[in-house]
């Protein structure tokens, strides 16, 4: 089982299965995102996901024209989960 959170601890995120994939992703959003110059990601089967507390979206359209929807923690912040690719 995978666990996790954000900083200050409001949102936390459990998994009990495995990633179905997993990789990097160089995009200007997902840079933007991690302020890195790319970003991991790892796609879950949401039936075996659990998200508690209460994340803050942001939706937007992506620069390749894709709409995404990013989920913050309201108080600290840090970004969370992206429901969809």
């Amino acid at each position: 089982m995978a666990v996790g959170g954000c900083f200050c601890g409001k949102v936390r995120i459990q998994y009990s299965g495995q990633p179905i994939a997993s990789g990097l992703c160089y995009c200007l959003d997902c840079r933007k995102l991690t302020g890195s110059a790319y970003s991991y990601n790892f796609i879950v089967d949401n039936t075996q996901l659990t998200i508690t507390g209460s994340p803050k979206e942001v939706a937007k359209t992506s620069d390749s024209g894709n709409h995404i929807r990013n989920y913050f923690c309201p108080d600290c912040g840090l970004y969370m989960i992206r429901p969809e690719l």
